[in-house]
């Protein structure tokens, strides 16, 4: 038992909350599988004994001040790094085309009931330590490394349509199977996730692109009809013959390079729709399959589908420059023997912070093609290192030296002379501002503009 429980347990010896204390779900799941957890869910039995014994734990100066949901009977804190949610036990009753239940207080069992997949009912009793499986099922699933839901499986996912993707989350999360009539509950209720909020699908779709198991995760969420109500563009990759370029299907392609990146959510989300425009600009020549422009139609689908889930204009901007430069390397050569030194300082320039997600994923897509690229990034790596040429490197030249060296006003042709000015730097980026604007207006006599 760690440090939170025991100071809790001892606070509230011989009081009314002694031998009435219990934690539930995935912190419990979590102790028996040896995974770190910091978020714990404490079940109070007690009519409103959520809210009562964390404002008891607050006035005895262990927790923070507690934020109160008395519609619920929940109250949050935050202790010694953990997030700790008390709530009473407590039934839901669900009205139709409602999320929101009605609650009351209710047994130990009535609460155990209610929950979503039994692996999350077990109790860990504070007062003894003891790990408690009312349902008789939860151990054993556990072992078997089975998500099986806690009461009739159809219910359960009318109840809260959310449990259909968090069971898809749990079993990537934890690998495990989902037991036989729950999964077939999934595929029937798919549906009823167009009543859940796209925030909320939001959640639950992250945490699957960024499990270890990604590519299952999302190749569950096609087999059971989830996907549609999700991320319906995604479908008409599956079964999309590619060029030769290429062994698979896009949809087969882009779970490879799923596959191949690392856990970062824009590298993630950008390896997941990198490639979903390909279905849209799909054309044969001759025989031959091409996909003119498909990054920047890639691009332009990923941005619609992540401002309906809801994320940052900022995460946003930055999936979409990874989507429409992962093909920016193409023809740099296999072992990017053949790329000038001003091309790479171009690219570090305008990739910024974003440049190592960048090779990242253009590296992933290398490695999923027919014929595989191991060395271009890496190669690449070197050059870069080897230039030292600061993703944080600006050109020394404004605009405003351009409108005082050249007697110009704001417009155009100001624009035009930056763009000059960037070219001649990534060409020589260790001269200074005047060596720039000199070599600009040598280069405007010889053209005459």
């Amino acid at each position: 038992m760690n440090l939170v429980l025991k100071k809790i347990r001892n606070l509230t010896r011989d009081t009314k909350f002694e031998g009435r204390i219990y934690v539930v779900g995935g912190f419990v799941r979590d102790l028996i599988l040896k995974r770190n957890s910091y978020d714990i869910d404490i079940l109070v039995n007690l009519p409103e004994g959520g809210i009562k014994l964390a404002n008891f734990l607050y006035e005895k100066k262990m927790v923070t001040r507690p934020v109160l949901f008395p519609k619920y009977g929940t109250a949050q804190v935050q202790c010694f790094g953990y997030q700790l949610e008390f709530v009473m036990c407590r039934q839901e009753n669900y009205r139709k085309g409602s999320r929101k239940p009605k609650v009351a207080s209710a047994s130990l069992q009535a609460d155990i009931r209610r929950r979503d997949f039994t692996i999350n009912t077990l109790l860990l009793d504070i007062k003894t330590g003891q790990i408690l499986d009312l349902t008789g099922q939860a151990k054993a699933d556990l072992e078997a490394k089975k998500i099986r839901a806690a009461n009739q499986p159809a219910e359960i996912f009318r109840e809260d349509p959310l449990r259909l993707l968090r069971a898809i989350r749990f079993a990537v999360q934890l690998n495990f199977a989902i037991e036989e009539n729950t999964y077939d509950a999934i595929c029937q209720q798919a549906k009823q996730l167009k009543n859940i909020s796209w925030e909320r699908k939001r959640d639950e779709i992250s945490k699957i692109v960024l499990s270890a198991q990604s590519a299952r995760g999302l190749q569950m969420l096609y087999a059971t009809n989830l996907l549609k109500f999700v991320i319906s563009e995604l479908l008409p990759t599956v079964n999309c013959a590619q060029n030769i370029f290429h062994y698979q299907d896009v949809w087969q392609h882009t779970l490879q390079v799923l596959k191949n990146t690392k856990p970062i959510a824009q590298l993630r989300w950008a390896a997941l729709l990198h490639d979903i425009g390909k279905p849209v600009v799909k054309s044969k020549e001759n025989g031959e399959i091409h996909f003119y422009n498909h990054e920047e139609k890639s691009a332009e689908i990923a941005a619609n589908i992540l401002r309906r889930l809801k994320f940052s204009k900022k995460f946003i901007k930055e999936v979409v420059f990874l989507i429409k430069n992962h093909l920016r390397t193409q023809n740099y050569g296999d072992e990017s023997e053949v790329v000038s030194d001003k091309k790479i300082r171009k690219l570090v320039h305008e990739s910024g912070e974003l440049l190592d997600n960048l090779l990242q994923l253009i590296h992933a897509d290398n490695l999923a093609k027919k014929e595989p690229k191991p060395n271009q990034i890496p190669n690449l790596q070197k050059r870069i290192e080897k230039l030292q040429f600061p993703v944080e490197n600006k050109p020394p030249v404004d605009g405003q030296d351009i409108m005082t060296a050249f007697e110009l006003k704001s417009g155009k042709k100001v624009g035009e002379l930056l763009g000059l000015a960037k070219k001649i730097w990534l060409e020589h980026p260790n001269w200074q501002k005047a060596q720039i604007l000199a070599e600009i207006k040598k280069r405007c006599d010889s053209s005459g503009t």
